[in-house]
């Protein structure tokens, strides 16, 4: 029996092609903006919040009674946020290689040589600041760092959390957000200085002078970052200022 000619396939014009591919990019880079904004609520949210807190109240953290247990409270979510971030990069196909985290000989003394940069940097600009908080107030500002007093008695938690929190810091306000800001906005510029800001804002528990501070330190390790790619001799880096504050805090 004679069967009547089949349908010609239907055809897609190039533009409706391109739509859909718009579509298919705008929806990604949507999830990709919520994915940012979780894995940065889940990791500083509560950070943020008591940070500023302390600082508008001008509240003393020191007589709260810091103890391992609540040292080790923050452990836990630190681990806790790096697995959203894992989670994350899993769900868009990536993995920590693609946010420049790999193994190479030269990283130890590349981190050695970025830890002096940092210090240099930070000395300088407190060199700047010191003088011109004098000129404006008549007396020198105050560096010292305040709230610190979970790290001025040995605790095995406060181990973990020297070597936890560099990886949980510089993987995600560094790494990750750079990474993702320089995606989602083509900007570099941007993504470094949001990256900073972060940063310093959840160090403002400790005074606005030694978060501005910070702000140097934190600025030195983003520009290596975005020159180099690699984000091991940052983290690091940051593990040494860690260790040499706690372990002289412990003496």
């Amino acid at each position: 029996m004679h069967q009547p000619p089949a349908p010609p396939p239907e055809t897609t014009s190039a533009a409706a092609l391109v739509s859909r591919a718009d579509s298919r990019g705008a929806s990604s880079k949507s999830l990709r903006w919520m994915e940012l904004g979780l894995v940065l609520f889940v990791a500083f949210a509560q950070s943020l919040v008591i940070s500023i807190y302390t600082l508008a109240r001008s509240s003393d953290l020191s007589g709260t009674g810091v103890s391992p247990v609540r040292i080790l409270a923050g452990v836990i979510l630190e681990v806790g946020s790096l697995a959203v971030l894992f989670y994350v990069l899993f769900r868009q196909g990536r993995t920590v290689k693609d946010l420049g985290l790999n193994f190479h000989w030269a990283d130890g003394p590349r981190s050695v040589g970025l830890a002096m940069a940092g210090f240099m940097a930070n000395y300088v600009f407190w060199v700047f600041l010191w003088s011109f908080y004098r000129k404006l107030t008549g007396h020198p500002p105050d560096g010292t760092p305040r709230n610190v007093e979970f790290v001025r008695s040995f605790s095995w938690s406060g181990v973990v959390l020297v070597l936890i929190n560099p990886w949980f810091e510089e993987l995600i306000v560094r790494a990750y957000m750079i990474t993702e800001l320089r995606w989602l906005t083509g900007s570099t510029l941007l993504a470094v200085i949001a990256s900073v800001v972060l940063q310093s804002s959840y160090h403002l528990y400790q005074g606005v002078i030694p978060a501005l501070l910070y702000s140097v330190l934190f600025l030195v390790f983003s520009i290596y970052y975005v020159w180099s790619g690699r984000i091991l001799p940052v983290i690091l880096a940051h593990f040494y200022f860690d260790a040499i504050a706690v372990f002289s805090n412990w003496r």
